[in-house]
């Protein structure tokens, strides 16, 4: 008996053969592989022949084994709108198969696949048509160049059924093919040797027992941290086990808190404290179950029942004599609250706990959770290293980031073990470190919108601005969808001050880009919360600091008369701390023209009463040109301020005030530019000197130009003499370097 072999193997696929000689009818055998490529398969719908080339395609593909293609005529009813129906599931796929027709173009739904192919950068084949029509789409010849993927035209459309599903098939056998003869690279497997660590044995006065198979069964903490970053669930392998235990499902509980907003009580935590009672030393577990009361005020916002717990848990392990690695942490966790203790009061106190800290002789130093996070560093830079270096024709096909979530589960696994809050909060910024590293090696942009995501969460503005400046397309094709989860992903801050804080900088950075019913939604929310704030007894400062900085990212969408009612309300509580942000937000986005003119002129009675005080009006020397724009626009109601500036003001307002406020600049220009230009001569007869140059926070020069190349201003030939005296000194007698003399 032999076989003749009737199927080939891929690296996604399988074998099948039959018997040649049998006395019994031959029976086919036939191995599937255990998982499937997911094509997509994209062009217009609701035309026959359409829908009848994508049908052939769709039974071409699927009888291969290798691969489920997805049309949405061939799906059944849903409870998605048929919007998000074939969204999601492109969104999923592997590879997507552009079906084109020259002579019918691109209608919108495809064009909105195609953008969202090269958003998530997802693999494509695309095939044109040019039976009826020869002219090139403006797509096709887009694809045109050795750095992009390669295009095919047919002359018929009923070649695009079998075309389609034959470039599948040799598409997978070229790549099995590059990557057998070494030209694509599948990353080795790197597996960390922090699961190696004899846990068990440690000694008892480095570290309570954890059994080695707490951290190494952490499939299910593992697999949601990675759904969490890549957005979509782990692939597995047919027969493949998860590997878990009774604690690691209680971490897959407290990461929802963390990460869902997930309520507090709906985490047992006195069940989870019967978990740890077998597995724990018994002082030890007193200790942890102190801490774990502090956790759990901690996240229900009660930061002043947090810190009296962490201190008795401080003061108990001191009695019991704990190892010095166990004070110091739970000391770190008193320093931190005390901290956030402190903001919420508008207090600054020594902490106690810092000075023992700082005062010990010992290294600040945390068993197993060292090691893990030492190691997270060193695959990073590893990885980074190895993308730099690497050849640019090289091609990566593979990258196992089990790893990467294993240590990120063991880190949380080991916190929640120890009740460390401190750690346990750290897993944001651990995930933030795991997506950046992410988002340097590759374009998706899943990572990019979940780095922005969680550094707004971080209320780090300085950051915030980095990630704008670093991706741009981060704001480029953040959608309104988008744009909500970044606004309830803050949410989860447990600590009211931190969460509007979050809010604030999140509504600034994204507020734009909601749908019009979201965004009325927390443009309420927002603003309740700032008039809340504004009339508390004794709100917290650091959230001032964030108003302005969020109603600056808005301000094109929210009504000048609120926007001017919030800047009122800031005077008529004499809040002189953040008026130089006041006045900078009302510089670049208040103008009393697009504003009632109740409001108007109650914003500038308001200023005038800052005027009017000499305290407060210093704050205005900081930053004075709020002054000149609101001048500019309504002249009629700021005659009042206009005194005020010239009597309180004097210096500001025979310069720079007048020269943008001035209505004769025939009368006023030329004496701005006589007197600039002798600036200009003056600053070239002392640069320099004795060796001591200097520069200058203005460029005289930059606004003389603009006065002259004011309309209305005509410069008469006086003048013109003295600027090209003056500038040809600049240029040919001044020696001073270049970037003096532009």
């Amino acid at each position: 008996m032999g076989i003749r072999v009737t199927g080939i193997s891929t690296p996604v696929g399988g074998l099948s053969w039959e018997y040649t000689r049998s006395d019994k009818q031959n029976i086919p055998l036939i191995i599937s592989p255990g998982q499937k490529i997911k094509v997509f398969i994209s062009s217009i719908c609701g035309v026959e022949k359409y829908d009848k080339v994508r049908a052939e395609l769709k039974s071409a593909i699927e009888a291969t084994q290798l691969a489920d293609a997805y049309t949405f005529e061939s799906k059944g009813a849903s409870t998605l709108t048929a919007g998000d129906h074939y969204t999601f599931a492109l969104e999923e796929s592997d590879i997507c198969i552009f079906l084109i027709d020259n002579a019918d173009g691109i209608r919108p739904r495809v064009q909105g696949e195609i953008d969202t192919v090269k958003k998530y950068n997802i693999k494509a084949l695309y095939y044109f048509c040019d039976e009826n029509q020869k002219e090139k789409t403006a797509l096709e010849q887009s694809l045109m160049g050795a750095h992009l993927a390669k295009s095919k035209t047919v002359h018929s459309f009923s070649e695009l059924s079998k075309d389609g599903a034959q470039a599948l098939i040799e598409d997978i056998i070229a790549i099995y093919h590059y990557y057998c003869k070494g030209r694509i690279i599948v990353r080795p497997d790197e597996r960390d040797e922090v699961q190696e660590v004899e846990i068990a044995g440690a000694e008892k006065y480095q570290l309570p027992t954890i059994p080695k198979a707490t951290l190494k069964n952490v499939d299910k903490c593992r697999d949601y941290i990675l759904k969490f970053v890549l957005g979509y669930s782990r692939s597995k392998f047919s027969g493949e086990k998860e590997k878990s235990s009774e604690i690691d499902e209680w971490g897959l509980e407290f990461l929802q808190v963390l990460l869902e907003g997930k309520s507090i009580k709906r985490f047992n935590t006195a069940m989870y404290m019967e978990t740890l009672k077998g597995r724990q030393e018994k002082e030890h577990y007193q200790i942890v179950c102190i801490r774990w009361q502090a956790i759990q005020a901690y996240f229900s916002g009660d930061i002043e029942k947090c810190v009296e717990y962490l201190e008795e848990a401080l003061k108990l392990a001191k009695n019991i004599a704990q190892p010095t690695w166990v004070v110091k942490d739970i000391l770190v966790d008193l320093r931190n609250q005390h901290w956030t203790y402190c903001t919420v009061r508008n207090e600054y106190s020594e902490l106690q706990a810092q000075k023992e800290l700082t005062e010990s002789s010992e290294e600040l130093y945390y068993p197993i959770l060292d090691r893990i996070h030492e190691s997270l560093h060193e695959k990073y830079i590893k990885g980074l290293y190895k993308k730099k270096t690497e050849s640019p024709y090289s091609v990566t096909i593979g990258n196992n980031l089990d790893q990467y979530g294993e240590m990120l589960a063991s880190s949380l696994i080991v916190s929640m073990y120890n009740g460390s809050l401190t750690h346990i909060l750290l897993i944001y910024e651990k995930i933030r470190d795991f997506v950046f590293y992410l988002s340097c090696k590759y374009d998706d942009w899943k990572f990019r919108l979940n780095l922005y995501k969680l550094s707004i969460f971080a209320g780090k503005e300085k950051e915030i601005n980095g990630i704008q400046d670093s991706y741009p397309e981060v704001l480029n094709n953040l959608t309104a969808d988008e744009a909500e989860s970044i606004m309830d992903f803050c949410l989860n801050h447990p600590i009211k001050y931190k969460r509007l804080c979050s809010q604030l900088l999140a509504f600034g950075s994204v507020g734009y880009f909601l749908d019009d019913e979201c965004y009325e939604r927390y443009e309420k929310s927002i603003v309740d919360e700032i008039k809340l704030w504004l009339n508390s007894d004794n709100p917290v400062v650091v959230i001032g600091e964030n108003i302005f900085k969020c109603l600056s990212g808005v301000s094109y969408r929210m009504s000048q008369d609120m926007l001017s009612e919030i800047c009122c309300q800031f005077i008529d509580k004499h809040y002189s701390r953040w008026y130089t942000d006041m006045f900078k937000f009302i510089a670049n986005h208040i103008d009393l023209r697009e504003m009632s003119n109740d409001s108007a002129n109650e914003l500038v009675r308001h200023i005038n009463c800052v005027l009017d005080n000499e305290k407060e009006r210093e704050q205005i020397k900081y930053s004075p040109l709020f002054l000149c724009v609101l001048r500019r626009q309504n002249y009629a109601i700021t005659e009042e301020m206009d005194k005020k500036i010239a009597e309180y003001l004097p210096s500001y307002y025979g310069d720079t005030y007048r020269l943008e406020i001035t209505e004769n600049e025939n009368e006023d220009m030329p004496g701005f530019v006589r007197e600039y230009a002798e600036r200009i001569r003056k600053s070239n007869e002392t640069q320099g000197k004795n060796g001591i140059f200097f520069g200058h926070g203005t460029r005289e020069i930059a606004t003389v130009r603009a006065i002259l190349l004011e309309k209305e201003f005509v410069c008469d030939s006086e003048i013109i003499d003295v600027l090209i005296s003056t500038v040809a000194d600049t240029l040919l007698i001044f020696k001073g370097k270049y970037r003096y003399k532009t």
